[in-house]
């Protein structure tokens, strides 16, 4: 058995070991912290995740050779936890799923979609789209700072399901994750081969914050991360259909959360490293150019056939958040570390070791260049202060960061050392479901507040 195996799954377990003794700080700073509980029937807990677990263990244990079918389980793996968390709440798992869809703090789109349908039963010719930069001040918390796309998906599964909307949205997030999955062995590969991205996708698949914040968009955001890779790498190899392709995925950022701009910082960095190592600045910025170019012809194109204002609603969106953050309390510079660690915590601190390990060799190749950019990102995301508190879920986005060295490291080691340390993880995550609540689901009496309907004008 490696040292190095042996030391990232140590780390792992002396860390859920903490949350299991609810040591103070493990949930989180002073200012914004998890709270702790005790969940009764820790064995039936325990022996449902790991069943849960268990595809994305046996893929790692070497025993499944066709890496498709490995890729799979994982997939597999990452919905049958989100299932398991939903299960074992202590109430009936739909009737849990519903009310966190329709709590209007938890999940507020759902709210939000109800908010939209109320005012066109009363003005059916009110587009959403053209409309939305004036709307969206009237949505409660999360929605209030998005863009379009996560409010349009609710509204659409609204008129759809109807009363099983929440139960839609559900399956939706839960086929999203697997893909996510799917995504991430794509992203991997491509950038050190098909057995490390058979266990990036295993890690992604197994860490916590995947699991216990279903049925939160967050859990799925990784697909987005995973495309910026794929499409910016061999962009910045000279593919202009691969630049094109960035830009759409941008775009579509651009509609679903302003948070995920923020891989602009591992873009960037990729990009310079790029033209350092090829001494061709001219094909970095015909790349830059070109995606650039399809992001403004796509928004062009959105509004003059739905009318949406991209730029109004982004300032309409910001504006929300000002308002909103002076009522909370996030004392910077002291949200550096907890940010960082609160990360860790959502990724079942085992790859952020073994991440670690990998730089740590110090090796030249065009793999290692990606795995620091990568890992910068969420540094300089937490030294800037742009996405402060509940990083085990906001940041999500970020832990394919994270997934890729740790796998680049793990390939390196024999199937009994990966099973130990995706077994360790596996453990962290029943220490966090067992000991801390992550996830609030609050009975509402289904009322909303009424949109005006001079908001429209």
């Amino acid at each position: 058995m490696s040292r190095r195996a042996v030391v990232t799954a140590v780390v792992a377990v002396a860390f859920g070991i903490g949350v299991w003794l609810h040591v103070s700080g493990f949930n989180g700073p002073s200012y914004a912290p998890w709270q702790w509980l005790r969940r009764g029937g820790i064995v039936s807990i325990a022996l449902w995740f790991f069943l849960a677990a268990a595809p994305a263990l046996i893929a790692q244990s070497g025993a499944v050779r066709p890496r498709s079918l490995a890729v799979a389980m994982a997939a597999v793996s990452a919905v049958a936890l989100q299932l398991a968390s939903l299960a074992r709440a202590g109430q009936p798992p739909l009737e849990r799923l519903a009310m966190q869809v329709r709590d209007p703090v938890n999940i507020s789109y759902f709210t939000a979609a109800q908010q939209v349908a109320d005012l066109q039963q009363r003005r059916p010719e009110l587009a959403l789209a053209p409309h939305f930069d004036r709307l969206i001040g009237f949505f409660p918390m999360h929605a209030r700072t998005k863009p379009l796309l996560p409010v349009l998906i609710y509204v659409t599964l609204l008129r759809t399901f109807g009363a099983a909307a929440p139960i839609a949205a559900g399956v939706f997030v839960a086929v999203m994750t697997a893909a996510s999955i799917v995504a991430m062995f794509f992203a991997a590969r491509e950038v050190s081969g098909a057995a490390a991205a058979v266990i990036a996708s295993s890690l992604l698949a197994l860490m916590p914050g995947v699991a216990l914040f279903f049925p939160h968009f967050d859990v799925f955001y990784p697909i987005f991360t995973c495309g910026l890779i794929v499409t910016w790498l061999r962009a910045l190899r000279g593919s202009a259909v691969s630049a094109g392709l960035f830009g759409l995925i941008v775009f579509a950022m651009t509609l679903m959360s302003y948070s995920l701009l923020v891989l602009g910082v591992f873009c960037g960095a990729l990009a310079i490293f790029e033209m350092l190592r090829s001494r061709l600045p001219a094909r970095v910025l015909t790349a830059c150019g070109i995606a650039i170019g399809v992001v403004i012809a796509c928004s062009i194109v959105l509004k003059l056939s739905t009318g949406y204002a991209a730029g109004a609603t982004f300032l309409a969106a910001l504006t929300q958040q000002n308002e909103i953050l002076p009522r909370l309390h996030r004392p910077y510079p002291l949200t550096i570390p907890f940010d960082l660690l609160d990360f860790a915590l959502g990724a079942a601190w085992a790859p952020a070791v073994a991440a670690l390990l990998f730089v740590a060799r110090r090796e030249r190749s065009a793999a290692t260049a990606v795995a620091i950019a990568g890992l910068l990102t969420p540094c300089v995301v937490a030294l800037t202060g742009l996405l402060q508190a509940e990083t085990a879920r906001v940041w999500i986005f970020l832990m394919p960061f994270l997934a890729l060295p740790a796998a680049m490291e793990m390939v390196r080691w024999r199937p009994a050392e990966r099973l130990l340390v995706v077994s360790s993880m596996v453990f962290v995550t029943i220490a966090l479901y067992a000991n801390m609540h992550l996830m609030w689901a609050r009975p509402t009496d289904g009322s909303f507040r009424r949109i005006p309907i001079a908001s429209r004008r």
